[in-house]
This record gives C-alpha cells, sequence and structure tokens, in this order.
C-alpha cells in the first residue's frame, strides 16, 4: 500500500516537473518564435542615443534594445550629465509604433527607476516622448521631454542647434531685462519729472498772471493822469 502512495507521489512531482518545463519552454522558446515569424512592425533593436531636450546638462545616454516579437528588453548607459555612469535595465513592449518601457537602476543599493513612453518618428530613425521619474533634489515625480536617436551625428547636431537657440534666447532675454529696467526707471522719475513740469507751468503762470496785472495798473493810472 505504502507503496502505491509512493509511486503516486513521485508520478504527481514527475507530471507538476514536466507541465512546469513545457509551460516555459513555449513561454520562452515557442511562442517569441512563432511572434517573430509573425512580427511586422518596425525593427528598432539595436543601439540608441537619447537626449533630454530640456535639461540644462544636455543629458544624454547611449541605449542597447534587444527584441523578441513584441517583447522589449535591454541596457542603458548615462553618458553626460548629474547621473554619468550609471546603469539600468529596461523591459517593455513595441506595437503600433508606441513604445512603453520601465526602467530599473542596476545598482541595488538605489532606488532610481521610472518610465518611458516613445513614439516612432521620422522613418523609424527617432523615437520622442517623454520620461516619469523620481527627482531627488525636489522629492517629487516629474515629466521630462526625450528624443531617441538612432545615429549619433543627428543627436550632436540636435545639441548644437539647441546650445545656438539658448544663447539667442539669453540674448533676447538681456534685451528684455534692460528694456524692463527703461521702463522702470521712467515710471519711477515720471511722476518727479511731472511735479517739477506742473509747478514749472504754475510759476510761469503766476509771473504772468502779475505781469498782465501790472500792466492794468499801469494803464488805469495813465487814464486817471490823462483825465486829470
Amino acid at each position: 500500500m505504502l507503496e502505491y502512495v509512493i509511486v503516486g507521489l513521485v508520478s504527481g512531482l514527475v507530471v507538476s516537473f514536466v507541465v512546469l518545463v513545457l509551460s516555459k519552454f513555449w513561454k520562452n522558446v515557442v511562442e517569441p518564435i512563432f511572434e517573430e515569424k509573425v512580427y511586422k512592425g518596425l525593427h528598432i533593436e539595436g543601439k540608441w542615443y537619447s537626449l533630454y531636450v530640456e535639461a540644462t546638462d544636455f543629458r544624454q545616454e547611449t541605449i542597447k534594445l534587444k527584441r523578441r516579437g513584441h517583447t522589449i528588453t535591454g541596457h542603458m548607459v548615462c553618458k553626460t550629465g548629474a547621473d554619468e555612469g550609471e546603469e539600468y535595465s529596461i523591459t517593455g513592449s513595441f506595437r503600433n509604433l508606441l513604445l512603453p518601457l520601465t526602467y530599473e537602476t542596476t545598482d541595488k543599493k538605489k532606488s532610481d527607476r521610472g518610465t518611458v513612453t516613445l513614439m516612432s518618428t521620422h522613418n523609424g530613425e527617432r523615437l520622442v516622448g517623454k520620461v516619469t521619474l523620481y527627482e531627488t533634489n525636489l522629492d517629487t515625480v516629474v515629466t521630462a521631454q526625450v528624443i531617441w536617436f538612432r545615429n549619433k551625428d543627428d543627436l550632436n547636431d540636435i545639441v548644437e542647434y539647441i546650445k545656438r537657440h539658448r544663447e539667442q534666447l539669453k540674448d533676447i532675454r538681456k534685451k528684455e531685462e534692460a528694456i524692463k529696467k527703461e521702463f522702470n526707471d521712467f515710471f519711477l522719475d515720471f511722476p518727479k519729472e511731472y511735479a517739477e513740469i506742473k509747478e514749472a507751468e504754475q510759476n510761469q503762470k503766476s509771473k504772468q498772471n502779475i505781469i498782465e496785472g501790472e500792466s492794468k495798473r499801469i494803464d488805469n493810472s495813465e487814464k486817471d493822469s490823462f483825465n486829470s
């Protein structure tokens, strides 16, 4: 009797193990192969270069993506900016030109993580979207605009354009500040100058009244003398 129980337990364990192995094999091997066969989307796997457009330090990253069917995995390394040298693992999926991703630092001592949502543009040469991340200094969740480039030269061209644009904006802002200062100085000095003008007009009017009064007095005196 005991032998039958043991055989039943062993058989159950063997069947469970076989089912587990077959399910893993189906999910990790058969399904990806089938998805790859029927996959009709863009092939975004490979190397990409990211740029945080609004960042003052021109944060850039190098990304290597792997694709199996619609599933995306990858590795990201920060090349410039405050997090230079930080590495992240990436997971997500690519469907209908949209690439939603989650990223997480590979450093187990840190909690840096976030999401990235990108859309394929420029005939598959760029991925444009936004990243949502935790800002340590502000202690809050923020979003930032990011562009991924297939070609590093395209990224460098955009960086140069942004630098020139920012310099132009600085010049414009300096001119705006100078104009604001002139207006402020004008409105500060205007009441004083206006009061001085009104006072001068009043004095001139008073002098004119005195002159006119004196002229009338002289005329009246001359008339009185003539009549006498």
